[in-house]
C-alpha cells in the first residue's frame, strides 16, 4: 500500500466524518435543504473513502492459489462498488430531500433564530455559514494533501506531466480522493450560494434549487468514478510487466 495514498485517504475520512456531524447539526437547527444535502454529501464521501481504504488493504495481499497474479485488481472493484453504490444512493437521498423540501415550502427555514445556552439567540443562517466556512477550510486542506501526493507521483514518473498523469493515472484511489474533494469544495460553494440568495430574496426556492444541484453533483461523481474504474477493470495490459519485458529485449538483442 502506498503510504502517501493511505495517509491521504485517512485524512479525508477524518475530515469528512467531522464535517458530517457538524453539517447535520446545522441542518437540524437551520432547516436548510442545501445544508442537509451537504451533510449527505459528507456522509457519502466518508463511506466511500472507507471503502477505498478497504480496497487498498485487500489489494496488497500476496498471490495465492486462487489469485495467482495477486489481488491488485480488487482495489478497482471496491472503488467501483463505492462509486456506483454509495454516490448513487447519496444522489437519490439528496433528490428525495429536495422534493420533500419543495413540498413544504411554507415550513421552517434557515432564517429562524436559534437559542443557544449561555450564548443567547443567533440567526440559524450564521450557524450554517460558519459551518460551511469551516467545511471549506477542511476540504481545501484535504484537497491540498491529495494534490501534493498526486504531483509527487507525477514527478516520479519519468517524462510524464502532471496533467497527463491525471488522465492516465494508475492509482484510482488517489484519483478518487482528488476528485471527491474537488467536488466537495464545489458543493460547499453551492450550499453557501443557495442559503445567501434565500436570505437576501426571501425566496426559499433558491435554497431548494441549489440543494438539488448538490444531489445531482453526487450522481455525476458516481458516473465519472464508475467510468474510471471500469477502464481499469477491463484493461488486461500490465504496464510493469511490459516494461520489464522491453528492458530484457533491449539488453539481450
Amino acid at each position: 500500500m502506498a503510504s502517501g495514498t493511505r495517509k491521504t485517504v485517512l485524512a479525508a475520512i477524518g475530515g469528512n466524518a467531522l464535517l458530517t456531524v457538524l453539517k447535520f447539526g446545522a441542518a437540524t437547527v437551520g432547516h436548510s435543504p442545501s445544508m442537509m444535502n451537504e451533510a449527505v454529501h459528507s456522509l457519502v464521501d466518508t463511506a466511500n473513502q472507507v471503502l477505498l481504504l478497504l480496497g487498498l488493504h485487500f489489494s496488497l495481499k500476496p498471490p495465492d492459489q486462487e489469485y495467482a497474479f495477486g489481488h491488485g485488481q480488487k482495489k478497482y472493484l471496491w472503488n467501483l462498488w463505492s462509486a456506483i453504490g454509495i454516490f448513487s444512493i447519496g444522489c437519490g437521498l439528496g433528490l428525495a430531500h429536495t422534493w420533500h423540501a419543495w413540498g413544504k415550502m411554507n415550513g421552517p427555514n434557515a432564517s429562524n433564530p436559534v437559542q443557544i445556552v449561555n450564548v443567547g439567540t443567533i440567526d440559524a443562517v450564521w450557524i450554517s455559514l460558519i459551518v460551511l466556512a469551516f467545511s471549506f477550510i477542511i476540504e481545501c486542506i484535504v484537497l491540498r494533501l491529495a494534490w501534493r501526493e498526486f504531483v509527487r507521483r507525477s514527478r516520479e514518473a519519468v517524462r510524464i506531466s502532471t496533467i497527463k498523469n491525471l488522465l492516465q493515472s494508475a492509482d484510482p484511489t488517489l484519483l478518487a480522493v482528488l476528485l471527491e474533494d474537488s467536488i466537495a469544495v464545489a458543493g460547499v460553494a453551492l450550499a453557501v450560494t443557495g442559503i445567501i440568495l434565500t436570505r437576501l430574496t426571501g425566496n426559499g426556492l433558491w435554497d431548494i434549487g441549489f440543494s438539488g444541484l448538490i444531489a445531482l453533483v453526487l450522481g455525476i461523481t458516481a458516473v465519472i468514478l464508475g467510468r474510471i474504474n471500469i477502464r481499469f477493470l477491463t484493461d488486461i495490459r500490465d504496464p510493469q510487466a511490459e516494461a520489464v519485458f522491453i528492458d530484457i529485449v533491449r539488453k539481450y538483442r
